[in-house]
């Protein structure tokens, strides 16, 4: 194995650890508004279509469940909001960070995804269904600051040739 591709496996394999120790030592309102301005930053033309209107109002409980992290996500007419859980959600997914992040940066097939149950839906499925084809009609990687593009890139890459 050459020393890049040990590199690249280090940080795939490192990476949920480290930023479960971000996580836990940040406090709570620094990464709910650091995530709500992402997630705005990144959905700002389908917000602005209306794309998301069916998510008005809703709330959604995303687990990673290997960062042992758990945050909701809500929008209404100004956007996205991460909250901290304060009532039943409408809908719950569950899964590993890779898996999200193979999702994130559309490496796999979504579908692929919910019904091998590597992302785990349950609430409203109606609700996770439309969530899941906004995502697929979404190019985040073309959202996402151009500094962190090729870094998403390569590790969505190095975890599709681990992981998957």
């Amino acid at each position: 194995m050459s020393c890049k591709a040990k590199i690249e496996t280090t940080v795939v394999d490192g990476f949920p650890l480290v930023v479960s120790k971000l996580l836990k030592f940040s406090p709570l309102f620094v990464v709910e508004g650091i995530m709500s301005k992402s997630l705005n930053a990144m959905f700002r033309p389908s917000i602005a279509n209306g794309d998301l209107d069916f998510f008005n109002g809703k709330l959604l409980n995303v687990c990673v469940t290997d960062l042992g992290f758990s945050f909701c996500i809500t929008s209404d007419e100004n956007g996205f909001r991460v909250v901290h859980h304060y009532r039943e959600c409408d809908l719950y997914f569950s899964g590993e960070s890779y898996c999200f992040m193979l999702l994130m940066t559309d490496k796999v097939d979504p579908d692929m995804l919910f019904f091998q149950r590597k992302i785990k839906i349950t609430g409203d499925t109606d609700l996770g269904l439309e969530i899941k084809n906004t995502l697929a009609n979404v190019d985040v990687c073309e959202r996402i600051p151009a500094l962190l593009s090729p870094f998403f890139d390569r590790v969505s890459n190095e975890i599709l040739a681990s992981k998957v």
